[in-house]
């Protein structure tokens, strides 16, 4: 906010509200041609300005002077705001984000980006949702920490963006805020479907159809991609369960091969006992007296 002074042109006399040069200047405001005001560029670079007119005499009848002599309102710049209108609500989708340029007071251009991480910290929530002005301004506020934006606030629809004055105390003409280059990465959706187009219709735009058909090409080939992406993945994870698959029959063959090498080495003995518990009968049989002796 840079208008010092302003007065409501009230005369029947015509105004030339061209700009003058130096340490002021003078024109319409808001395109309104019966009102005009005066400025100041604030070019000494001190942090703040302000314009006053006094003693103002005239010879016109009644002491009519433009307006000069009772102005309809003194605005004495402080510092700037920023306020937009927020629209419908929307929901932030995975890998969906969109950016914006800000300046603030001469500073350079910062990029500031929005994601749907951003929402969910900024809200609390798991959907991406922004439902409501409030919720743009709390997302706002997340984002904007440490880059000169004092508050952003939130009054109905209409969301406000004010100037941290503590990192730039410069007030007047030399506090301002700028917002450009705002884009998203999904682009504007088509607003006319594919079987619709029709060249021969008076109000076909060539230019238009052209614009729609390749943003839908456009997600074809993004939604294709991801598509690639998601079969090699899936291509991935079934080699590796093969794999895991191939080791774990391996493993379960050296685990049975070894069980049961232990359970032929087990019959061997146990039949080599009886073998040995044969004999032995065998031979106590036939010597039965050599047997008996022993015992005598």
């Amino acid at each position: 906010m840079y208008v010092l002074a302003k007065a409501q042109w009230n005369e029947p006399y015509p105004i030339d509200p061209t700009r003058g040069g130096g340490k002021g200047q003078a024109w319409n405001i808001g395109g309104n041609p019966l009102e005009y005001g005066f400025f100041t560029p604030a070019l000494e670079g001190l942090p703040g300005s302000s314009i006053r007119v006094t003693n103002v005499n005239s010879t016109l009848p009644g002491g009519h002077a433009f307006g000069i002599e009772s102005p309809t309102g003194n605005d004495d710049g402080g510092y700037a705001s920023f306020s937009f209108v927020f629209g419908d609500s929307f929901r932030m989708k995975t890998d969906v984000e969109f950016s914006f340029d800000l300046t603030v007071s001469g500073s350079p251009a910062r990029s500031i980006r929005v994601t749907r991480d951003d929402v969910n910290a900024a809200l609390g929530i798991t959907d991406g949702m922004v439902s409501s002005a409030a919720d743009m301004a709390s997302v706002l506020n997340h984002v904007l920490v440490g880059q000169g934006i004092e508050s952003v606030t939130a009054s109905g629809s209409l969301i406000t963006l004010n100037v941290d004055s503590t990192m730039y105390p410069n007030m007047g003409y030399r506090s301002f805020i700028g917002i450009t280059n705002v884009v998203d990465n999904i682009g504007n959706p088509p607003d006319i479907n594919f079987v619709d187009i029709d060249i021969t219709l008076p109000s076909a735009s060539i230019d238009h159809y052209i614009d729609v058909v390749e943003s839908m090409s456009r997600k074809v080939i993004a939604g294709a991609s991801v598509l690639g992406a998601l079969s090699k993945r899936i291509e991935m994870q079934t080699e590796f369960a093969d794999t895991l698959m191939a080791s774990i029959d391996r493993g379960v063959g050296r685990l049975v091969d070894a069980d049961m090498n232990e359970a032929s080495v087990r019959l061997k003995a146990i039949q080599t006992r009886q073998q040995l518990a044969i004999h032995s009968l065998s031979i106590a049989n036939s010597n039965a007296e050599n047997l008996m002796q022993l015992f005598r």
